[in-house]
């Protein structure tokens, strides 16, 4: 055998050796270990820069759009449409709508509007004529009044004043007539008794005979009882007739005063009565100007012209699920997108972040974050831009399909020339929320949690230890690690065999009295809102005066909102609790994708041994548990109204 061969066999033979020797000298090192060391799942925490990106597809739309609408009432079908894509300036022609029936309506409104305006001016000369009515009555009442206050002048007397003299009424010339009768008769018996005395001395000297003595006496008599006649009226005008026809006087005074303020009361009813009958006439003459109005406003909106220059796109019609573009023969309602004149020259991109990973857009200055766009119509061209919107609640038409599904608006601007791009594009854009610089990063999958601690297994050399961390924000492959490790410490991405798993009871006591002290800081910041809230209500309650309590529909509509509300919440709940297992077990964050995931996992012995031991996770468990019954949907899942999480997650990964 020449040199060259033997040379060829004795190397392989010397390097079979020299490994077995060192697999020996090994074994004698680690004899008393039972740690299975494998290199191949150590990983050294490195010190550099991770970036923190969402990625979703997007729409590109231009950032100002003029939507050209259709202002005719109803339905109406297209007869003419500009063509689609065509450059129109402004008043020039778009469309034309088919608006024979509304022309049946104007020439039929504009009968109703001349029969409203004669029915209008009938009612105004009617009113003219009852105000004219109205002062004549008046008059005539108050001259009534005056001639009743004149006869109560008449019949009392006027008394003298500085610069009048006295006139004797009625009344007083009447009580003198009666005196003055009464004096007569006095002085008439005065006389007979003095006749008939003389006529007695006469007599008993036998001048005169007895007849003519009869005579004297029987006018003394018939004198005296006329006096008696005089007297007893005097007093009968006195106590009765002059009070009476004085009362009677006075009576038609207040008569007059009275029929006065009814007469006045009658014109102002009667006026308002008529006032409103013209307003009504008017008003109702105006509401058919109106509706003539809007007729002919409908057949001008008919032809519609551009109100702006740009650029011809065709709205679309129909449900979420199926939209075609608008076109000649389609029949739109009113207020319905016709055409949209976009403004080419500033184009963004809009898309639609999940729940999960909006909380990396927090920041309230959202033009720090920038974006890489790729369009699909243009591949080798990249465009960047930045976030100008974030919605701050979750966009509900995106949600119609599947309502458990949260998604949140985003827009972003784009740089640079935009010629080529067209609205409607599609794209995808690539969000950067974070850059750190010269951070401590491992793998997501190696960090593990015993309770509430964060650990990872270390390689220090001759033993493997449980080392507690803390850590920071993650990518889908990557977390900080903000406290715990140094740069090139090794790490293992997965529990080695045989190692016994850490317990950590003092930190786990620690972490247990820091979260008992924020639950009960959250329960008393909620007992004072409710509080408040109570205190709210019942001074609504109070200012209401118990109605709600009177009308059962209003307690039947709040007990149906209550359990909607309570059914609704269900679901909130079970995403709540889905969203704490991921922090607190965080082996178990990768497999809760979607809705199915996660209540698969109900059914997984590990995972629900697990969760029944956590000393938090554990009573909410037990609790949603019992609660499922009553909270049920159709597909017999716990609620169906709210988010059951799912959808893909570019952001975060395992740990949670």
């Amino acid at each position: 055998m020449t040199a060259p061969n033997r040379t060829r066999f004795i190397l392989p033979a010397l390097v079979i050796v020299i490994g077995g020797g060192l697999f020996a000298f090994r074994d004698s090192i680690f004899a008393g270990e039972s740690v299975r060391r494998d290199p191949g799942d150590i990983f050294r925490a490195r010190r550099g820069d991770l970036k923190v990106t969402i990625t979703e597809s997007a729409t590109l739309e231009a950032a100002k759009s003029v939507v050209v609408r259709s202002d005719v009432e109803g339905r109406a079908t297209i007869l003419w449409l500009v063509p689609e894509g065509s450059r129109v300036r402004k008043g020039d022609r778009l469309c034309e709508l088919d608006v024979t029936n509304i022309k049946d309506k104007e020439e039929t409104q504009a009968i109703s509007v001349s029969r409203a305006k004669s029915a209008y001016v009938t009612a105004e000369k009617n009113l003219e004529i009852q105000r004219n009515q109205n002062k004549s009555d008046i008059e005539a009442a108050e001259i009534q009044l005056t001639f009743a206050k004149m006869d109560v002048e008449k019949f009392m007397g006027v008394e003298a004043t500085a610069t009048t003299e006295k006139q004797m009424g009625e009344r007083e010339q009447r009580i003198i007539q009666f005196e003055t009768d009464v004096n007569l008769k006095e002085e008439k018996l005065e006389q007979a008794k003095l006749k008939y005395d003389w006529t007695k001395k006469l007599h008993a000297k036998k001048y005169v005979a007895d007849r003519d003595l009869d005579a004297d006496r029987i006018s003394v008599i018939s004198a005296e009882n006329d006096l008696q006649v005089a007297e007893n009226k005097l007093k009968i005008l006195k106590r009765y007739d002059l009070l009476m026809d004085e009362r009677n006087l006075q009576s038609k005074v207040k008569e007059a005063e009275a029929n006065l303020e009814r007469t006045k009361l009658r014109c102002q009813a009667k006026l308002v009565q008529g006032t409103a009958e013209m307003d009504t006439k008017r008003e109702q003459y105006d509401l058919e100007v109106t509706k003539l109005e809007k007729y002919r406003h409908q057949l001008i909106a008919a032809k519609i012209v551009a109100p702006s220059d740009g650029l011809v796109v065709y709205a679309n019609v129909g449900d979420r699920r199926r939209q075609t573009p608008i076109d000649e023969g389609t029949e739109v309602r009113q207020g319905q997108a016709i055409v949209i004149l976009p403004d080419i020259s500033t184009m963004i991109a809009k898309t639609a972040i999940h729940a999960s990973q909006i909380g990396l857009l927090e920041d309230p200055n959202k033009t720090r974050y920038e974006v890489i766009i790729k369009v699909d119509a243009l591949p080798d061209t990249v465009f960047t831009g930045r976030v100008t919107r974030v919605g701050q609640t979750a966009d509900s038409n995106r949600s119609w399909f599947n309502p458990e599904i949260k998604l949140y608006k985003c827009e972003t601007s784009i740089d640079g020339d935009t010629s080529l791009l067209k609205p409607n594009q599609t794209a995808s854009v690539e969000i950067i929320a974070e850059n750190l610089k010269d951070v401590i990063t491992i793998p997501i999958q190696a960090v593990q949690r015993a309770r509430r601690v964060l650990y990872v297994w270390k390689d220090v050399g001759k033993e493997i230890i449980a080392q507690p961390i803390e850590r920071g924000i993650s990518n889908e492959k990557f977390v900080v690690i903000t406290k715990g490790l140094e740069e090139n410490d090794a790490i293992y991405l997965h529990v080695p065999e045989g190692v016994t798993l850490p317990e950590f009871v003092e930190l786990n006591k620690q972490a247990d009295e820091k979260l008992k002290q924020a639950e009960k800081v959250r329960l008393e910041q909620r007992d004072s809102h409710r509080k408040k809230g109570d205190l709210a209500e019942a001074g609504l309650k109070s200012n209401v005066g118990g109605n709600e309590a009177a009308d059962p529909r209003a307690r039947s509509r709040e007990s149906r909102g209550g359990s909607s509300r309570r059914q609704g919440g269900g679901m909130a709940k079970w995403n709540a609790f889905f969203e704490e297992v991921k922090t607190e077990l965080p082996e178990f964050a990768a497999k809760m994708t979607d809705s199915q995931s996660k209540f698969g996992l109900m059914r997984d012995a590990d995972f629900k041994a697990k969760v029944e031991a956590h000393p938090v996770l554990g009573p909410k468990w037990k609790a949603l548990r019992a609660n499922m019954g009553g909270g049920r949907s159709r597909g017999g899942r716990p609620g169906s109204n709210q988010e059951r999480g799912g959808g893909r997650n570019r952001t975060s990964g395992g740990a949670g």
